[in-house]
């Protein structure tokens, strides 16, 4: 017999004998098995189930065949049919593998089954040989996120969540929703067919590809109206395109692009808004930003001058972490610093959002006191430090994957992503009604006394273009805002087009100023305004004279 048969023949039976007795009629049962491990393992899960299921529907009492059956559909968050297939093999008295009670623990935790989960847990616990196992199946971290649910779940926070609803939500992932300043434009991405480009990640979960869709406030019929591809250029590619960010103008959006050839490990790009009011074609953040790891979640400041993202580059806290850069001018960064490890837990955090008070950031995390997955933190910057997240609670947050979360702007409404049981598609876009439990560093709204009746009163925003009087041109520069009484609130810069926004407390009384060389100094008070139901805009073009 030749060498060469000799050890092929070998290696078949000893990756056969791994699957044990069991479900196999012959050699091609055999085949078929190594061929459906051989799919798992290359992260092929749909056609791996579709082997096994061929396999178990042939012999519906194998306990080994239900227990990959449920594996696939838990691979492919499809945790109800993996329910169902890993008690059947519990049932059937499945002993080839201890990870049986683990994923029963995992799944009836993301279910809400929570002493179910801590018994199949510390089952699994008790039955494995090794304290590295032990480690290495991480059943201590889920036993945590348990008890952190139960704990969270005993005191509800006092919101209203409510689902956007068939207008905005598909059968299919519907996530990280972008509200605009104004509050009339909701983006999102979503992985539902769009057309020509309706392709499939054959390679990973056999799902549509990201797109990036828009719904508006219909102020008329009071909803929002059906949602609708993002016009332009944004949603070119046949690969992944998503939105994470959008500048405090609505001009500028910040996305996520992992295309082929294109971005390395998924990348960070731009998109500005032409003057026809369509997206124009993403361009890469650059060096500064991207790097060969992967980088995405990106969200501007309040004022547009500080960007954070999430990175998987090396010397991070965790898996990916959170950074920061300064704007040097137009769309020029800074090299980004890490937030440091009050912030970073050895986990992910993924989906950042600054708040427009200017420190109060939200982001996702798998880390920290999370209740299972990803919950929604949030940290303050205060005295030059970041605070320790704090989980923003159950029912925001659930045993599911939560977030990324946006706010308006004077925080009383928040907008955020779950796959959470109970919504439309895959995951969901939701409402949460935050006028009683406002989540930012200080109070945006305050309760003022006027004819003996409580009214609330919040953020306004001041908008306009800077420009050179004797020239016409737009200035980009920077601009300071104080309060009635000399104290500094907030600097911000004109864009590279001369235009600025900032969002302020309302009924209030400001000055700008301004300094640029060669120009006369610019100083101007005015009042700010609000509306009682919506946020208040003052339009106020600023023209500098020359020295």
């Amino acid at each position: 017999m030749p060498v060469r048969l000799l050890i092929r023949i070998s290696l078949f039976t000893i990756l056969f004998s791994a699957f044990g007795a069991h479900a196999s009629d012959g050699p091609k049962d055999k085949a078929k098995l190594f061929a459906a491990k051989q799919e798992y393992l290359g992260g092929r899960y749909q056609a791996a189930l579709d082997i096994y299921k061929e396999l178990y529907d042939k012999k519906t009492e194998d306990p080994a065949l239900a227990y990959y059956v449920g594996e696939c559909y838990f691979a492919m968050g499809l945790y109800t049919h993996s329910l169902e297939f890993f008690e059947k093999a519990k049932t059937l008295n499945y002993k080839g593998n201890p990870e049986l009670n683990l994923y029963l623990g995992r799944v009836y935790h993301i279910s809400g089954s929570l002493d179910k989960a801590l018994e199949e847990f510390n089952t699994f616990r008790g039955s494995v040989g090794s304290l590295q196992k032990v480690s290495d199946s991480r059943v201590d971290y889920y036993i945590a996120q348990c008890k952190t649910a139960k704990d969270l779940m005993a005191k509800p926070v006092n919101v209203k969540i409510e689902n956007m609803g068939d207008a905005v939500n598909s059968a299919f992932d519907d996530k990280s929703p972008l509200l605009s300043r104004d509050g009339k434009s909701l983006y999102f991405t979503t992985r539902r067919p769009a057309g020509k480009l309706s392709i499939k990640d054959t390679e990973a979960d056999n799902k549509f590809f990201d797109d990036v869709y828009v719904t508006a406030w219909s102020e008329d019929e009071k909803e929002w109206t059906a949602a609708e591809p993002i016009p332009g250029n944004v949603n070119y590619s046949e690969a992944y395109d998503a939105c994470t960010g959008l500048s405090p103008d609505g001009k500028q959006m910040l996305l996520y692009k992992n295309e082929e050839f294109i971005s390395q490990s998924g990348d960070i790009f731009y998109s500005n808004l032409g003057p026809t009011g369509k997206w124009e074609t993403p361009v890469s953040m650059g060096p500064n930003i991207n790097t060969p790891y992967y980088e995405d979640g990106a969200c501007f400041s309040a004022d547009g001058n500080v960007m954070y993202f999430v990175s998987e580059r090396k010397g991070g806290s965790g898996k990916s972490d959170i950074y920061m850069s300064n704007r040097i001018s137009g769309n020029d960064w800074e090299k980004p610093v890490n937030l440091g490890s009050i912030v970073n837990s050895p986990e992910d955090e993924v989906g950042v959002f600054m708040a427009s008070d200017g420190k109060t950031l939200f982001f996702s995390s798998n880390g920290h006191n999370s209740m299972g997955s990803y919950d929604i933190f949030k940290t303050v910057f205060d005295k030059g430090e970041w605070t320790k997240p704090v989980n923003l609670g159950y029912p925001i947050n659930s045993t599911r994957r939560d977030g990324p979360i946006s706010f308006n702007a004077d925080g009383t409404v928040a907008y955020f992503s779950s796959d959470r049981a109970g919504g439309t598609g895959e995951t969901d876009i939701y409402k949460i009604d935050m006028s009683t439990n406002i989540l930012f560093a200080k109070p945006l709204v305050k309760k003022k006394k006027k004819e003996n009746e409580n009214e609330q009163t919040g953020l306004s925003m001041i908008k306009g273009m800077v420009i050179d009087f004797e020239a016409g041109q737009a200035l980009e520069t920077e601009m300071g805002f104080y309060d009635e009484y000399g104290q500094k609130i907030t600097s911000i810069k004109s864009n590279i087009d001369g235009e600025y926004s900032v969002t302020l407390p309302g009924d209030k009384k400001y000055e700008i100023r301004i300094k640029v060389k060669n120009y006369k100094p610019y100083e101007e008070k005015f009042f700010l305004p609000i509306e009682p139901d919506d946020v208040f805009q003052l339009k106020k073009d600023i023209a500098i004279h020359r020295n």
